[in-house]
């Protein structure tokens, strides 16, 4: 049906002023809820105070507080780019964020000369700027306290990132001595894998402690503080050191298993037997 509502204006030359000239208020069509106006740039403006308060601010609120206010419904995947692009103007672009990684680990190298922060980059081309790809973070006080403090049982496990970047967080905790989780290092790596864990675990001063304890240990013959770690992984893999502990103290038990026999057969052994003279 042809609606007969017309409004009609213009600036007024020399001036900022906008004047009305005809407006025929007449109505014969019924309300459109949608208006290709609202982009999501005039959106994202419109709610960036709201978005620097509330940074998580739910899509839902954000279409009932728009519907309400301006009888426009907008689609739900338009909201998420609204967030999206108002986030990224608040806290700038993800490349960006990346290319501060350098600088932001140079303050606790500053700071923390033993703690270990490793950097994994890689590059497309010759020439192309790196692109990152995994990240290890160890402080030295959190491997003290554990080597020191804390049960020798490590476990190492990872969960998603959810961002559109995707990627896993791998860490390795431990258990202090009021049962509690005690974190040991992280690290962020592209996908939870054979090639990432083993270089994590490399990476790992758990790892290198119960390999310098084992060299030792077979040198001096005495057990050293880092031997006898339990390691427990997501897919039951175990450091070779670990298996060749728990070798030894089989073979060990074996050992006093067979001279604890051997004692209750013999019918001398713990009895003082004096020959009689008749």
């Amino acid at each position: 049906m042809h609606c007969l509502w017309r409004i009609y204006g213009s600036w007024k030359p020399g001036e900022i002023t906008f004047i009305i000239k005809s407006y025929v208020n007449e109505h014969k069509c019924s309300r459109s809820m949608t208006n290709r106006q609202a982009t999501v740039e005039w959106l994202a403006n419109y709610y960036m105070e709201q978005f620097k308060q509330n940074p998580s601010w739910d899509v839902k609120l954000m279409a009932i507080d728009f519907q309400f206010k301006f009888y426009i419904s907008i689609a739900r995947a338009k909201w998420y780019r609204v967030r999206s692009y108002a986030l990224e103007k608040l806290r700038g672009s993800v490349e960006d964020r990346y290319a501060l990684l350098g600088p932001y680990l140079a303050e606790p190298r500053k700071k923390n000369p033993a703690s270990l922060f490793n950097i994994v980059c890689d590059k497309e081309f010759t020439g192309a700027p790196p692109i990152f790809k995994r990240l290890y973070i160890v402080f030295d006080a959190l491997k003290k306290r554990f080597l020191h403090d804390c049960r020798p049982i490590v476990g190492f496990d990872g969960c998603f990132l959810k961002t559109f970047l995707g990627g896993q967080l791998l860490s390795a905790i431990g258990i202090n001595g009021n049962n509690q989780m005690f974190p040991i290092s992280w690290a962020v790596v592209e996908g939870e894998n054979y090639d990432a864990w083993r270089w994590v675990k490399q990476a790992s001063p758990v790892e290198a402690e119960e390999e310098e304890g084992g060299a030792e240990e077979e040198e001096e013959g005495e057990e050293m503080p880092g031997s006898g770690l339990s390691i427990c992984s997501p897919r039951g893999e175990w450091s070779g050191s670990i298996i060749r502990e728990r070798d030894r103290r089989v073979r060990a038990l074996q050992e006093d298993l067979n001279v604890t026999q051997t004692s209750q057969n013999s019918p001398n052994v713990g009895h003082n037997v004096t020959p009689r003279d008749d």
